[in-house]
């Protein structure tokens, strides 16, 4: 029979979900967080609450009375039944407060989050507003810091520029010192001037006459050039007379043994003109040099004749005009060599370059090899 009673009151019980939320919040299935849709879940539940709520008996304990013994079975099954129904109905109740109870506690934490939520941007705030002044602190002393080195400096550039102050005021007393011994001096060196003048003079003449020397230098480098193109027509004359030994020599024999010698002893001929033109170029460059050396002793001697005071400027001029007269010969002495060495030089190569046995004309036309004909 009891089991009978149990059945029965299962069967009688209402199927809800209300026997399943205690299970859901023992089990920690129920989320805190919001649904995909947006909606709090506290809320969901709490209007599931309110749905669900039915009107609450006013006074079970006071209309059960005190449990009599059934007369029969089914008046056991009866009474069992009611208190089983009495006891779901208080569960059911207790159920309700608990959801509503939970519904609270979800609102409680919902709203602690935020403010949790808020205090913690508030300290994230704090602590940012906090690294920035410590930031401009920081900057601060770093530019307090600096401010003190740049004092410092300061006060050490000030302190030398004292010194350098005391320093120039020193300089200026030696200097006024100097002017006034530089005001004796020239006191000095203005009774002299006249002498000096004198002495400028000479020298300028004795240049003069040193000029027109070089004058004549010149003019006789133009002659020189002069016989270079006498010189140049006897050549001219010497190439019409090749050019008659040149005929006679085509009815000689045997000479191609004699023409090589006569080339190798004119190739050796001219070898040795190149070697003595380029000893008379290294002479003329001497003497040129020779020549700018003299010519700045000239004007050392007269920067030194506008300063001499009583020095004896007439042996020095003349053993600058020997030093010049020297030099002038010398050089004319190479030039004049030079010309030569270059006339001798310019004929061995044509010589050479036609064919023209230097041995030849001598010796006569039967000793010359024969030659090609070379158009002139």
């Amino acid at each position: 029979m009891a089991k009978a009673a149990n059945v029965n009151a299962s069967k009688k019980g209402p199927k809800s979900s209300v026997a399943t939320a205690p299970y859901l919040l023992r089990s920690r299935r129920m989320p805190t967080d919001t649904n995909p849709d947006g909606k709090d879940r506290s809320v969901e539940v709490r209007q599931g609450c309110l749905e669900e709520e039915v009107q609450e008996p006013a006074s079970v304990d006071a209309d059960m009375e005190e449990p009599q013994l059934p007369e029969n079975e089914s008046q056991f099954v009866v009474s069992v039944t009611g208190e089983m129904e009495h006891r779901r109905t208080k569960f059911d109740m207790k159920i309700r407060k608990l959801r509503k109870s939970t519904v609270v506690l979800w609102e409680r934490g919902d709203r602690y989050k935020v403010r949790l939520h808020h205090v913690l941007a508030q300290r994230a705030e704090w602590a940012r507003a906090l690294k920035v002044v410590k930031e401009r602190s920081e900057r601060a002393e770093e530019a307090e810091l600096d401010a003190l080195a740049e004092k410092a400096e300061m006060e050490e550039e000030l302190k030398m520029a004292e010194e350098r102050a005391e320093r120039a005021e020193e300089d200026e007393r030696e200097a006024k010192m100097e002017v006034e011994e530089m005001e004796k001096e020239l006191r000095v060196a203005e009774g002299r001037t006249g002498r000096a003048e004198r002495t400028w003079r000479a020298a300028k003449a004795e240049n003069a006459r040193i000029e027109g020397q070089l004058r004549e230098a010149v003019e006789q480098m133009k002659r020189a050039e002069a016989g270079e193109r006498i010189a140049k027509a006897e050549t001219a004359d010497v190439k019409e007379r090749w050019l008659k030994a040149t005929e006679q020599t085509e009815r000689a024999e045997n000479s191609e043994r004699t023409l090589k010698v006569a080339t190798a002893e004119m190739e050796e001929a001219l070898r040795r003109a190149e070697e003595r033109e380029k000893r008379t170029e290294q002479a003329e460059q001497a003497a040129k040099a020779e020549t700018a050396e003299v010519k700045e002793e000239l004007r050392k001697a007269e920067e030194r004749a506008e300063e001499a005071e009583n020095t004896d400027l007439a042996k020095r001029m003349e053993i600058a005009e020997e030093n010049a007269k020297r030099s002038q010969s010398q050089m004319m002495r190479y030039w004049l060599a030079l010309t030569k060495e270059r006339r001798e030089a310019q004929l061995l190569r044509e010589q050479l370059a036609n064919g023209e046995p230097e041995a030849g004309f001598a010796q006569g036309p039967e000793y010359c090899d024969p030659l090609p004909d070379r158009p002139f």
